[in-house]
């Protein structure tokens, strides 16, 4: 079993429906960005102890954040050096999912199994 970070529009392109059944398993909209992730976080360990033949994915859109840091050093003739530094990175924003993404070769009755494993650990949490 296999684990990915992907954004949606990624996911389209790497995981067309015709070739994959895709089991949605969690799904957060709105509220706490760490409380989604930690939760998606949770399950995904347990869905990935299961040991499926399948690729466990988290979907989300991602928005960039940049840090500025200013420092200030002083020279040898005592003038004072500013310098920026800009750092941009990604981070996860809503919508945030967790999905399952089977091969079509799997049956549907090793798909309905799976999904009762599925939301048993979903009561769990």
């Amino acid at each position: 079993m296999k684990e990915e970070w992907l954004s949606y529009a990624q996911f389209r392109d790497e995981y067309p429906e015709d070739e994959y059944h895709i089991i949605e398993i969690v799904r957060f909209d709105k509220g706490d960005i760490d409380t989604a992730l930690q939760k998606i976080t949770k399950v995904s360990s347990r869905i990935l102890k299961l040991n499926l033949e399948g690729t466990l994915i988290t979907l989300s859109n991602f928005k960039k954040k940049s840090e500025t840091r200013i420092v200030r050093s002083k020279t040898r003739r005592k003038a004072t050096m500013i310098a920026k530094y800009v750092r941009t990175y990604n981070v996860p924003d809503f919508p945030i999912s967790l999905v399952l993404a089977l091969k079509k070769d799997v049956s549907e009755d090793e798909i309905e199994g799976i999904r009762r494993k599925i939301d048993e650990i979903l009561k769990v949490i």
